[in-house]
């Protein structure tokens, strides 16, 4: 690591600030958003001159390192009266960040910033793909103006009136709210994106495996179970999953964890399209065994009746769950009678009535 003196960049002054030129004298030093800060803070609030001469080439100094280190600065507010600073930044990695620094004791204050850094936060775990360059650097900009406004806020509020200082602080309340609400918006918006993706892929898995299983059915168990029936169902169960999840983020209804990587988020789409085939199957055996009912339909029209029962119990859970509990009810049913008294087993009955 090379190390530079103060006079090779520029200062051929008595050396008051060494903790900050620590950061500039050696090349391989990462320089941070808040060291520029202190630099600033410095060059504002000390009274010598020579000091204040100091730290204002200190800060341009570290402004060049942290160009080099992190990226740009594309837009900055460093705070006049309190130690507090943002800066909307293009990365190096081609990703814009927001970078804060903030020094206050207000409660109100501290939310705000607290929200932002939140809300900074889900931004880059989200949108950390450089296709969402675009998305990315909206909100970053979005959260970049909501913060100027808090440290606006900070700078002025001891000096305000106690109402001037209670509009204040609503003021920047709603606006922290309304940036929360647009962060938001496009962060669930990306990571049902990501959700859906993962279930068109497990749509095309399930319906391989719905083949696969039909071939096995018609080769070893055809007299048992009818092939179509059992490929209507759970393909149209898979299929009903994915029309699910497909209206629900046209109506918004979708909340997903955004929390979770990319990879979980796209797994667990995938696992939807195997769950409505499931659930699918599930319906089919319970008709054709009689626990729900006798459909009374023969081939090719029963084909069609358990392609539509399929796709409505991969379509809506709590169809698909209603009908496991009818069928687990008549089981237990079945079960108190044959512990009472001689009756049929219930998949041999054809009388058997299910709750409404």
């Amino acid at each position: 690591m090379t190390r530079r003196t103060p006079a090779e960049l520029g200062w051929d002054g008595p050396v008051r600030l060494s903790r900050m030129w620590e950061f500039v004298l050696n090349e391989g030093e990462t320089v941070t958003f808040g060291q520029i800060v202190g630099a600033r803070h410095v060059a504002l609030m000390n009274t010598e001159p020579a000091v204040r001469a100091e730290a204002t080439l200190l800060e341009v100094l570290l402004r060049r390192r942290f160009t080099e280190c992190v990226g740009s600065i594309r837009n900055g507010f460093i705070s006049a009266r309190k130690l507090g600073g943002v800066a909307a930044v293009a990365g190096r990695d081609g990703g814009d960040d927001l970078h804060i620094v903030f020094d206050a004791e207000n409660p109100d204050l501290m939310a705000a910033e607290a929200v932002c850094s939140e809300m900074t936060e889900h931004v880059r775990r989200v949108f950390a793909a450089t296709g969402l360059a675009d998305d990315r650097r909206r909100l970053i900009d979005v959260l970049y103006s909501t913060m100027t406004a808090v440290l606006s806020v900070a700078e002025r509020l001891s000096a305000m009136e106690p109402r001037e200082r209670s509009a204040a602080t609503a003021s920047m309340r709603e606006s922290i709210e309304r940036a929360r609400e647009r962060v938001m918006a496009l962060v669930q918006r990306q990571a049902r994106y990501v959700y859906f993706r993962g279930t068109l892929i497990g749509l095309g898995a399930a319906l391989a495996l719905v083949v696969g299983v039909g071939l096995l059915n018609a080769w070893l168990w055809s007299d048992i179970v009818s092939t179509s029936a059992l490929v209507g169902s759970t393909a149209f169960g898979a299929v009903g999953a994915v029309v699910s999840v497909f209206q629900r983020i046209s109506k918004g209804s979708l909340r997903l964890d955004f929390t979770a990587p990319s990879g979980q988020l796209r797994m667990l789409g995938a696992l939807r399209p195997a769950v409505g085939a499931v659930f699918g199957a599930i319906v089919q055996f319970g008709l054709v065994s009689g626990l729900l009912g006798a459909t009374g339909a023969q081939p090719p029209a029963a084909f069609g009746v358990f392609a539509v029962l399929g796709f409505a119990a991969g379509f809506s859970e709590r169809f698909a769950t209603d009908m496991v509990e009818r069928a687990g009810q008549v089981l237990s049913a079945a079960g108190a009678d044959q512990d009472g008294a001689d009756v049929k087993p219930v998949g041999v009955s054809r009388n058997v009535r299910v709750r409404r």
